[in-house]
């Protein structure tokens, strides 16, 4: 398991990186501001979070069991355990209503898997795992375990698997704070690494 970072360090040979991964996390975070459609911030913002937790699977060569790069769910794991103890304390608090929502709703299923003998239901297994996870104690723990209800929330839709209607509009309703939440806190604390690094 990844362990939660007190203080992010930037190596100096990424400055130039890390530069151009928070200009675009901060014009997809404007983008995500300027926009009316609640799906489209939830695109804006979240490619925004794409930008830094690629900027730090990056820098911190996070890998998966296999020794191989990780794929992007651990990407976002690797991002959101750099947020300081109060800070997941924050997020967690100031996301109440979302965090309780996936926790009451059924779970989230990927929706990848489908095909001609199940073609309208996912898989819902990593679904439950995050959602019992939601529902711990400990804090960063439910951050994580949001953290990956907001990436597979995300698949689903760059896959073509929701509806701008019905339960599909509330999922995204309730998910946009967040991503938009985690998005700011790391664009945070990737900006005050990066400043650190440069003087």
């Amino acid at each position: 398991m990844l362990q939660s970072t007190s203080v992010v360090c930037l190596p100096s040979k990424w400055v130039p990186l890390a530069t151009f991964q928070t200009n675009i996390a901060k014009r997809w975070l404007e983008r995500g501001h300027s926009s009316a459609d609640v799906f489209a911030k939830f695109f804006f913002y979240f490619a925004g979070l794409n930008a830094l937790y690629f900027l730090w699977g990056k820098i911190d060569d996070v890998r998966n069991q296999q020794g191989q790069p990780a794929g992007e769910e651990k990407q976002v794991e690797n991002l959101v355990r750099k947020l300081r103890s109060d800070d997941v304390e924050e997020v967690i608090t100031a996301l109440n209503q979302t965090v309780r929502f996936f926790e009451e709703r059924s779970p989230i299923q990927r929706m990848d898997r489908r095909g001609p003998k199940n073609p309208i239901d996912g898989d819902m297994a990593e679904g439950r795992r995050w959602r019992e996870r939601l529902r711990e104690e400990e804090l960063l723990e439910r951050l994580v375990a949001l953290g990956s209800i907001l990436y597979l929330v995300r698949s689903n839709l760059v896959h073509g698997s929701k509806i701008d209607s019905g339960d599909d509009q509330d999922v995204i309703q309730h998910a946009v704070p967040a991503v938009k939440l985690l998005l700011e806190k790391s664009l945070t604390i990737s900006e005050s690494a990066l400043r650190e690094a440069i003087y």
